[in-house]
């Protein structure tokens, strides 16, 4: 059996214990496990006995024609645009392609037998610099395309066909032909027939060069439909709604999703994720904590409350972030105006905690009260 990792630098945290779990179990079955990950990737297993890491280098110059030349056709390009493209991919796959076709669909050259001449001179020629520049350089020539494009990085990498159909005011055949156009461009690969198809950007910097050209007012637009369009479906993950919320700027909808999605992730319990969704509440209250908002600071007291016992189950009672999560509760303890929380109940909070009073706390922090109810409690 074949399992295969793709992109493990975007693996979520209960993925990632499972995969390392994983690893003890198939040590002695015929399994072998292959995952792929950028070098900054910070994995936990790499000392794992059956873990064996290969460093892929950058390509060399035979590699590098040998994909221009399947790009051509076979036909050979001038040997000032293989130095070009040699010297300024640095022998990355993804630029290779992306800098070949944008150098074959510029019109800067043209077909002469078995090979490609110039059609003008090299000074002429505009050649992006950049493997971003070579992406926006080919969604430019896919207009009027390029939108469909844009509005699909906004779903993500990976949409469906039925939700963009949704979010997008272009009629079926016109959107049809514009997903087809990307098809052909090799921008997007399709599986399935529409409308049961999904699309999948080539690569994540495919979908990140058309999401960021997009202007941002546009882009909170398109946030804001794909989350009324995600709502109408009851089973959709509260996350995935908050991201939506948040990029359309809007601020309540997005706290309360990220604090469902909490809720969730401690039900399951999904420590890892609970304490970043109760991390993304906190910090979406921060414009209004620092104009002195009394209500923002007891909701963000409330919720650092709760993540620091999240902290507590997951780190342990003497860790370093359990006890920094606490501190954080204390700092917003004593920024709270015309409160005696910073007292009586920031010094419960210490005690009860570092008392091992564990069950008392958590059924104390994890109900719907607000603030003034939870000193009221933690005041007894």
């Amino acid at each position: 059996m074949l399992l295969i990792y793709e992109d493990l630098h975007w693996i979520d945290p209960t993925s990632l214990e499972l995969l390392e779990t994983l690893l003890d179990e198939i040590a002695d079955h015929r399994i072998m496990m292959l995952a792929t990950a950028r070098p900054t990737f910070d994995y936990r297993f790499g000392g794992h006995p059956i873990v064996t890491r290969f460093t892929l280098n950058r390509l060399g110059e035979e590699q590098i024609a040998a994909i221009s030349a399947k790009l051509t056709g076979g036909k050979a390009l001038p040997d000032e645009i293989v130095e070009i493209i040699g010297r300024r991919t640095d022998g990355v796959p993804l630029f290779i392609e992306e800098l070949t076709k944008t150098i074959l669909e510029s019109g800067v050259l043209k077909e002469s037998g078995d090979r490609y001449v110039l059609n003008g001179p090299l000074s002429a020629i505009a050649i992006p610099t950049t493997l971003h520049d070579s992406l926006m350089a080919r969604l430019d020539r896919l207009q009027p395309i390029k939108e469909v494009a844009q509005t699909a990085a906004c779903i993500g990498r990976e949409f469906a066909h039925g939700l963009l159909a949704k979010v997008t005011s272009l009629p079926k055949g016109k959107l049809d032909l514009a997903l087809n156009g990307l098809i052909e461009a090799e921008l997007i690969y399709r599986r399935g027939l529409p409308p049961d198809a999904t699309y999948l950007f080539k690569h994540a910097l495919v979908r990140d060069a058309a999401y960021e050209s997009l202007l941002k007012e546009r882009r909170r637009v398109v946030h804001a439909r794909i989350l009324a369009a995600l709502e109408t479906d009851a089973s959709m993950a509260p996350e995935v709604l908050a991201v939506h919320a948040e990029a359309a700027n809007l601020t309540d909808r997005a706290i309360a999703l990220w604090y469902t999605a909490s809720k969730a992730a401690i039900a399951q319990p999904a420590c890892d994720e609970a304490i970043a969704h109760l991390g993304r509440t906190i910090d979406l209250l921060k414009t209004r904590r620092d104009h002195n908002d009394a209500q923002a600071i007891a909701s963000s007291l409330n919720l650092q409350i709760q993540l620091s016992v999240v902290y507590m189950s997951s780190t342990g009672w003497a860790a370093d972030a359990t006890k920094a999560a606490f501190q954080r509760a204390l700092d917003l303890a004593k920024s709270l105006e015309k409160c005696l929380f910073y007292g009586n109940a920031c010094d419960s909070i210490i005690s009860k905690c570092y008392a091992h009073m564990v069950g008392d706390l958590y059924s104390l922090v994890t109900g719907d009260g607000d603030a003034l109810a939870l000193h009221s409690k933690l005041s007894r």
